[in-house]
């Protein structure tokens, strides 16, 4: 803060009480500034006075909250650049964590492009909702398929925003115990491998979702149509089906890539 600045700040809290700054007088208004205390009458809350610092520069008092008499002289941040201490209430001040222009600010975005982190909860988790049928019965939802023990705990991939595998979910046997684990999504993920590719189906087992691998991420493949695991002797379909009520965008395909290759958060 350069030495107009503060005398001009000083100059405004002296006039705010009525005090005269050519007067002298350090009995009149709310009490003594010169000393750092207050023995005056009360002060309104936040009301601000001059105040001489041990130094000999300018600081500034504040009423206290009760408004019951002014509180010690604030000295700290009120010197100008000449003496070595910045100004807290300076937008461009380097030190302010506060600054909007920190560059170590953690909520900056990118500065070369100005992107945001995907989030999981926020991007990914409804997309697979609507885009892939999470709680449609015949679609991605629980009743689907099954988690079969026996068969690594996989099954038809359920994109159910719920942690679910311990039971089955429909059918006559509904509410019977599985002898898997109640899974939640975002572990389903990246854990389980597709059934469409385990044994006893051609081509390898391969995971829903590879962190930092959309090529070799399944989901992916799948809504692409390529590299499909067969079911029996027929290769499977690319999703969503053709002609089918739920669709995915290209912006929605572009932030699920964008999501596995920033390593697939849990964000």
């Amino acid at each position: 803060m350069n030495t107009s600045r503060r005398l001009s700040l000083i100059l405004t809290a002296m006039l705010s009480l009525g005090c005269d700054p050519g007067s002298g007088d350090d009995s009149t208004g709310a009490g003594s500034a010169t000393d750092g205390t207050t023995d005056g009458p009360s002060c309104v809350p936040g009301q601000s006075l001059a105040c001489t610092c041990p130094d000999g520069a300018m600081g500034a008092q504040t009423c206290q909250d009760d408004g019951d008499g002014f509180g010690a002289c604030e000295c700290d941040g009120m010197a100008d650049s000449s003496g070595g201490s910045t100004d807290p209430t300076d937008p461009t001040d380097p030190t302010d964590p506060t600054d909007p222009t920190d560059p170590t600010d953690p909520t900056d975005t990118d500065s070369d492009t100005g992107e945001t982190a995907v989030s999981f909860e926020q991007d990914i988790k409804p997309i697979l909702a609507q885009s892939c049928g999470g709680a449609v019965n015949g679609c991605h939802s629980r009743e689907a398929y099954n988690a079969d023990v026996d068969f690594d705990c996989r099954s038809w991939v359920s994109f159910e925003d719920a942690a679910i595998g311990s039971e089955i979910y429909a059918g006559p046997t509904a509410g019977n115990a599985t002898g898997c684990p109640d899974t939640p999504l975002y572990d389903r993920l990246l854990e389980l491998n597709s059934w469409q590719c385990g044994p006893g189906n051609p081509g390898p087992g391969l995971p829903v979702v590879v962190p930092g691998s959309p090529d070799q991420s399944y989901m992916m493949m799948k809504i692409y149509g390529v590299g499909l695991c067969n079911i029996g002797q027929d290769p499977s379909l690319a999703m969503p089906p053709p002609d089918d009520v739920f669709t995915i965008s290209d912006e929605q395909i572009q932030t699920l890539e964008a999501w596995i290759l920033a390593g697939a958060p849990n964000n």
